[in-house]
Formats: structure tokens, C-alpha cells, sequence
């Protein structure tokens, strides 16, 4: 308990106090209790023997069936290895023995089945990067996965999850709000149907167009029923999709720290807010010519100070995410449309030529002058006239 309040106080420094006061009471409450724990060094060799015993009956079998050259066999054989394996935590071990089961693949559903264990594997040890090495082999089987409900669902959350950890944040809200709803979701006791509602929502928020959030998620029924589970989900999603941006914002100051808390989204969650904060200033001022900074900084209650939000649409501006230049003086906005800018470059650059050959001009014109075959204060119109008359 008191490790986890230290955790909590370390990623969320609001609730540092609150963390320290439970801390001390519950240390408090049960000092003196609490006996000193020893070593079950009976029950780690009961155990190591039980696991060793029930690992050699495996390979027993395993044994018996390379006997009797039946791939069938052989594939099974290796498949409860690695379940087994993955029981007691060893992972890797697990790994190379789905590995060893693929030269027995015969049918189509027993390499799904393959791949599953693999995401099993992956999930399990928050092994991402091996995940999404297997994806483009999942992608040549899709045909064959979408009849399976449950193999689609773990994969949907496999793709989601490897992708936030890639902090690819679009890819991974497509990949959460296509999973299909069931009332018993659960993958592998490692994500929940809340979970799946929050991590899509961060990610779409981060990610996606306006379009996209409506139609990947808001007109979604299998994500909306994802978001019922959480509810505040869906009124954030609503807040900023209607340009709710005050609300929209309180909320996500209130979901800062719970991000901060979840295992997945905890060293995602400062670059998540940062995109989503971006995001609206950019869609509260595309609609604009200028903008009141102070009055801006009013309605959305950016800051305790409006200079600060001005700051931040500067930063805006030298990143080219807005096209357009702060008067601080009036502590006025002026954006200039994105179109006006791409005319402008139009124009030079079908000038170019017509500027290139002037350029040229000039300079055989400057070199005839110091050769001594122009006088040095004959005009274009001078020169025109002269060879008229000659």
C-alpha cells in the first residue's frame, strides 16, 4: 500500500499531500502488527519441484510424439509447452517453443492459433516490438481471423497497445475502436472493456481529425458501448468534438493524474495531453482571421495568464502549425489562410524564369560595360535607339 502511495505521489504531485497523510496512517494503524516477513523457502522448492516434474511430463510427451512423426501430435505437443510455460512466467522459454511449433502448422486456423500465442507472450511480458513484427504475417491471414470473434479482439488490443507504446497515437485509437463490444470482454485479465474506452479516447483525441472522431468513434456502436462502461469518456469525446473546449479542458486536467496511474499510458500520458492541448488551440483558431488573446484565454481558461497561452500559440506559429503572427502590444492573433500563403509561393515561382533571364541580362550587360563596348551610362532604351539607327 505504501509503495503504491509513494508511486501515486511521484507521477501526480497534486495529490503528493493526500498520498503522505495516507502513508502515515496507514503506517500508523499497523505499526507493530505487521510480523516480519521470512522466506517460504519449503513452499519455493515445493513449487520449483512441482513446475520442474510437470515440465519433464511435457517434454515426455513431446518426446513421444517426435516418435511417432505425427506433425498433428508434434504441434499440440509443443502448443501445451508453451501454455504451460507462460503459467509460471517464463516467457521467453514460451516464445521459442510456439516458434519451434510452427514447422507443424498444417492448417490455416492452427498458424492462427500460433499467432495468439505469440500476443499472448507479448502482452503478458509487455513485449511489444515482437508484437508488431508479426503483425504484416496476421495481416495475410485477416480473411480467416474475422470469423473468429475472440482471435480479432486480441489482436485489435495487441495492435492498439504496441502502437501507444510506439506513440503512434492515430493507429492505435483504430485499432481500440474497432474492437467489437462484449458484455464479458476481457483479454486475458490484462484489459477491460473501461480500458479500452479510456486508451481509445486518448489516442482518438490525440490522433485523429474531427471527421475521424466522428465517425471512428462518436457514430461507433461497438466503441459507444465501450464508452458507456466509462462514461465520462464519451462526454469528453462530446466536449471537444462540439467545440465544448472550456469543459473539454477542466476534464482533462481531472484526467491527467489517473492517466499518470495506468500502466500503459503512464510515460505516454505527458505527450498525450501535450498533442490534445495542441489540437485544440488549433481547432478553436482555424476558424478565425484574428483573435482577442484575452478574450481567448476567457473562454477556454487556459491560464492564470493570458501571456502564457500567448507563448503557446507562438510556439504554434514558429512550428508552422498556425500560418499567421502575435501582435503582443494589442495581444491580438492575425492568421493568415493556409491558400494565401501557397498563391504567394505560386506567383514566385512562375516569375522565376521571367527574373532568372533579367538577372542574366544584367550581368552581360555589366560585363560589356567593363569590356569598354557600352558607354557606362547608356540605358536599355539608349542602347535600343543606337542600334536603330545604325
Amino acid at each position: 500500500m505504501i509503495w503504491y502511495l509513494r508511486y501515486v505521489a511521484t507521477v501526480c504531485p497534486s495529490l503528493e499531500i493526500k498520498c503522505c497523510e495516507l502513508a502515515l496512517e496507514e503506517t500508523k494503524s499497523k505499526a507493530g502488527q505487521i510480523p516480519r516477513i521470512s522466506r517460504h523457502d519449503e513452499w519455493i522448492e515445493n513449487t520449483s519441484k512441482a513446475a520442474k516434474s510437470r515440465l519433464d511430463e511435457l517434454e515426455k510427451e513431446l518426446g513421444n510424439a517426435k516418435s511417432s512423426m505425427v506433425k498433428e501430435s508434434n504441434r499440440l505437443a509443443q502448443l501445451s509447452i508453451a501454455n504451460y510455460l507462460i503459467s509460471i512466467g517464463s516467457f521467453s522459454e514460451a516464445f521459442k517453443s510456439l516458434m519451434n511449433s510452427r514447422e507443424f502448422v498444417t492448417k490455416e486456423e492452427h498458424r492462427i492459433e500460433l499467432y495468439l500465442g505469440i500476443i499472448q507472450v507479448g502482452l503478458f511480458s509487455t513485449n511489444f516490438g515482437f508484437i508488431s513484427s508479426f503483425f504484416p504475417h496476421i495481416e495475410k491471414n485477416k480473411d480467416i481471423i474475422d470469423k473468429i470473434p475472440e482471435a480479432m479482439c486480441s489482436i485489435q488490443i495487441a495492435g492498439g497497445l504496441s502502437k501507444l507504446d510506439e506513440g503512434q497515437y492515430s493507429q492505435a485509437a483504430t485499432f481500440f475502436s474497432g474492437v467489437t463490444f462484449s458484455p464479458n470482454f476481457d483479454i486475458h485479465g490484462i484489459v477491460s472493456s473501461r480500458d479500452v474506452a479510456i486508451y481509445g479516447t486518448m489516442c482518438g483525441l490525440a490522433g485523429y481529425t474531427r471527421q475521424q472522431l466522428r465517425d471512428n468513434m462518436l457514430n461507433n456502436t461497438d466503441f459507444k458501448q465501450f464508452m458507456q462502461m466509462e462514461p465520462w469518456t464519451l462526454e469528453f469525446l462530446e466536449n471537444f468534438y462540439y467545440a465544448r473546449y472550456s469543459a473539454f479542458l477542466k476534464l482533462l486536467n481531472k484526467v491527467q493524474p489517473y492517466c499518470l496511474t495506468d500502466i500503459y499510458l503512464a510515460n505516454h500520458t505527458d505527450a498525450l495531453i501535450s498533442e490534445i492541448r495542441t489540437r485544440v488551440l488549433l481547432f478553436y483558431t482555424q476558424i478565425y482571421s484574428q483573435v482577442d488573446i484575452n478574450e481567448m484565454n476567457r473562454q477556454l481558461q487556459w491560464a492564470s495568464d493570458p501571456e502564457l497561452l500567448e507563448k503557446d500559440l507562438i510556439k504554434l506559429i514558429q512550428g508552422g502549425l498556425i500560418h499567421g503572427k502575435v501582435d503582443s502590444y494589442s495581444m491580438v492573433l492575425h492568421i493568415y489562410p493556409p491558400q494565401l500563403r501557397e498563391e504567394a509561393i505560386e506567383k514566385i515561382e512562375a516569375m522565376a524564369p521571367r527574373l532568372e533571364a533579367q538577372i542574366d541580362l544584367a550581368k552581360t550587360r555589366i560585363q560589356l560595360i567593363q569590356e569598354g563596348h557600352l558607354p557606362e551610362n547608356l540605358t536599355p532604351k539608349d542602347q535600343g535607339r543606337e542600334n536603330t539607327q545604325q
